[in-house]
């Protein structure tokens, strides 16, 4: 396991995906409209069924089991370096594919075996473009002709920006690609982060770019903004107070980089 894979093996354990991935903000602006650059019909669950999607990077399971249990992806599975996030995911979950990948990111699957893949807040955390590339190409490799990708990240150019549940603080200067940057994350209401870590900065031509040059054509970036005739009844139906989305309101937190298979 590489000093990266051991870094999320930790926050997973720690309870990473729980005080982070699963908060509103991540769905929002974030996951729901990666399904839908996907092809995932978000108001007719039922016109999922034939869709097979694959989850890289699926943690400890919660995108993947929307995936399935509330949009009815007719297959769905999920991968991760980290065999612990695996084997949670893959108990509290039925009827979803859960896999372990080697740190080599071969994925177990046959060629042309899925028509959709989400990948988020992975390739930030790796620092090398080869590495970036050599998991994209097996996942061109996995995806059918004219397959979606979809890579989600913090938007890169909302560095030093503190949202309700994320900073990502650099230094003042000109930022090069691959630059470490120091992600902190925050519970809803308080000061203090509740963990930090090391990511790497890579601006939105870098994204585009590793994604045509591994063989991906209709690149496209979106940067989901606050809705507030969404958003706000949704934020407060569920027992947030908007008062902590300020930031997100003013400024898009995560951006989306898709694409499909040529």
């Amino acid at each position: 396991m590489t000093s990266g894979e051991q870094k999320w093996d930790h926050l997973l354990r720690s309870g990473f995906a729980d005080g982070f991935r699963d908060k509103p903000i991540d769905w929002l602006f974030g996951y729901l409209p990666a399904f839908a650059a996907v092809g995932v019909n978000l108001d007719r669950p039922a016109e999922n069924a034939n869709l097979r999607i694959l989850d890289v990077g699926c943690g400890k399971g919660a995108m993947t089991r929307a995936l399935k249990l509330d949009w009815q992806a007719g297959f769905v599975a999920g991968v991760d370096t980290s065999s612990w996030a695996i084997d949670h995911a893959a108990a509290h979950s039925e009827g979803v594919c859960f896999r372990t990948i080697s740190p080599t990111h071969s994925l177990p699957f046959a060629s042309d075996s899925f028509d959709a893949c989400i990948i988020a807040f992975v390739l930030c955390t790796m620092s090398s473009p080869d590495e970036q590339q050599r998991l994209l190409r097996e996942i061109l490799r996995v995806l059918a002709p004219g397959g979606r990708i979809a890579v989600v990240a913090n938007n890169p150019e909302a560095t030093n920006r503190r949202f309700s549940s994320v900073l990502t603080a650099a230094p003042r200067r000109p930022l090069q690609p691959g630059h470490s940057v120091k992600v902190k994350l925050f519970r809803l209401g308080q000061s203090k982060p509740f963990l930090a870590f090391n990511d790497y900065w890579w601006p939105d031509v870098h994204y585009s770019g590793v994604l045509g040059s591994t063989g991906f054509g209709d690149l496209s970036v979106t940067k989901p903004e606050w809705n507030t005739s969404v958003f706000g009844p949704f934020l407060q139906r569920h027992g947030f107070e908007l008062e902590h989305f300020e930031a997100e309101q003013q400024f898009p937190p995560i951006a989306i980089y898709s694409g499909r298979k040529l």
